[in-house]
């Protein structure tokens, strides 16, 4: 698969505890009149997250974790959930692991993030991939 460096949200992000993305994703070239991004329609654009550094716990009661992406009309606005990953034991997040992988909604406004949330302690490690691509996860 292809990745376009401009629809990187997190490139080996540590997230030992609840993290934004790196990068925010203007998709500005796209909003139609209704004030949504169209991003979602037609062929789909896909958005993959994935474990890139194995997740060891800091302490016995660290817990888990999920993933948000979230979009905003403003890039200093207050983003709010499209998609989120079921909350996982970080003792499952190993190399490799797939953390999300869907397709984007038909609405989407202009920009767009990701959001690691911690549901317990923190993590002593863990780093996360999470990008957007045309391509399909395959079986």
């Amino acid at each position: 698969m292809i990745i376009d460096y401009n629809n990187i949200l997190s490139d080996a992000q540590e997230c030992l505890s609840t993290a934004t993305s790196t990068n925010v994703i203007d998709t500005e070239i796209s909003i139609d009149s209704t004030g949504y991004s169209n991003i979602g329609v037609g062929t789909p654009i896909w958005l993959h997250v994935k474990v890139n550094t194995a997740f060891t716990v800091a302490t016995s009661t660290s817990t888990g974790g999920y993933y948000v992406f979230q979009d905003c009309a403003t890039s200093n606005g207050t983003f709010i959930n499209r998609l989120q990953s079921r909350d996982i034991s970080v003792t499952t997040y190993v190399a490799g692991y797939d953390i999300l992988t869907v397709p984007l909604p038909n609405e989407t406004l202009r920009y767009v993030r990701g959001r690691y949330v911690s549901s317990g302690a923190s993590a002593a490690t863990g780093k996360i991939d999470a990008f957007l691509a045309a391509h399909a996860p395959r079986a």
